[in-house]
């Protein structure tokens, strides 16, 4: 009895010790947005570290659905380039 008793009262300690912390609200970063963007076959994608890919190379990828196309630029603009990125 005297065991439980002792647990007991030490687990409480320990309980009222651990809301005594201090913690900070991370700020997210900026919002995502997503777009559904028509990607033509004759348009190259490239991998993080800059390697091409053709239209047959990264679409199994994309659908597999482990990776996605990253715009950078302005979508609507025909300069933009296009970043395979895994999920």
């Amino acid at each position: 009895m005297k065991f439980i008793l002792a647990f007991s009262l030490i687990t409480c300690a320990y309980a009222a010790k651990s809301q005594d912390t201090t913690s900070f609200r991370i700020a997210p970063e900026a919002p995502v947005k997503t777009l559904n963007l028509k990607v033509d076959t004759n348009e190259i994608v490239f991998t993080r570290k800059g390697k091409p890919l053709h239209y047959y190379q990264y679409k199994p990828m994309i659908e597999s659905g482990k990776f996605i196309i990253r715009v950078e630029g302005d979508v609507n603009d025909p300069k933009r380039r296009l970043i395979l990125k895994h999920r």
